[in-house]
């Protein structure tokens, strides 16, 4: 038996703010909306490169807005 991954995953931005000055682009129901677009896609058998470069194309046109 091996332990868990997810005991040890986490999710922290904190060092990406302080080292380059990055913050979120997306509201957190935003990007919560396009994981589950990705992951209903993914479900459904479509071409998962087109989908995953259709929501990069979305996260870079708010990057410039």
């Amino acid at each position: 038996p091996q332990p868990h991954e997810a005991n040890y995953l986490k999710l922290d931005s904190s060092k990406s703010k302080s080292k380059l000055d990055w913050h979120p682009r997306w509201q957190l129901a935003q990007a919560l909306s396009n994981t589950l677009s990705w992951y209903h896609a993914w479900k459904r058998g479509q071409e998962m490169a087109a989908t995953s470069l259709t929501q990069i194309r979305e996260y870079e046109a708010a990057i410039r807005a």
